[in-house]
């Protein structure tokens, strides 16, 4: 019995530390490392990762250790009946740090703007929705089905990045 316990404990634990559940991604860590350096290392990710943190950076608050990115994904474009469609999608990314400790959490993800060359407004895809999509039968529905894989292969990789920032970066050794 203890044994049942303890792994559905353990499970527990994992699955609170990691999860992504459709387009929600959320992950968070103990590191050896102050909350200012998580700061710093998090600027520098942003800056890198978004190219221009000054246009995504919605909010920057370093004493309460949180940062909140507005970010737009790349454009997905596809071919459907002679049409060409494009997609992008917004999502926020909230940074949140303190010694030794961070989370960052991805969600909120919607379109964010769609064109078309043969378009109706029914043919917007949101990830949540994708179940309920209209053309899910059709062959349409493939291609509606290869941009949530897109996404959420770019969202993963902001996560990715991110921990791997975070983990590899290093405590700066006295004056250089």
């Amino acid at each position: 019995m203890k044994r049942i316990a303890l792994t559905s404990l353990a499970l527990f634990f994992v699955n609170t530390i990691f999860s992504q559940s459709n387009f929600k991604w959320e992950k968070s860590d103990s590191i050896s490392k102050t909350k200012i350096e998580i700061y710093s290392i998090t600027k520098l990710f942003i800056s890198e990762y978004w190219k221009s943190s000054q246009d995504v950076i919605q909010n920057d608050d370093k004493e309460a250790g949180i940062i909140l990115v507005k970010g737009i994904s790349n454009k997905f474009t596809f071919t459907s009946m002679g049409a060409t469609y494009a997609y992008k999608y917004s999502y926020n990314v909230t940074f949140r740090m303190k010694d030794s400790k961070y989370k960052f959490t991805i969600e909120n993800v919607k379109c964010y703007s769609t064109v078309g060359s043969s378009f109706d407004n029914k043919l917007i895809i949101e990830p949540h929705e994708l179940d309920n999509c209209p053309y899910k039968e059709k062959k349409f529905g493939e291609k509606c089905n290869q941009i949530m894989t897109s996404l959420k292969s770019e969202l993963q990789s902001i996560s990715d990045n991110y921990e791997n920032a975070i983990k590899s970066a290093k405590k700066t050794e006295g004056d250089w």
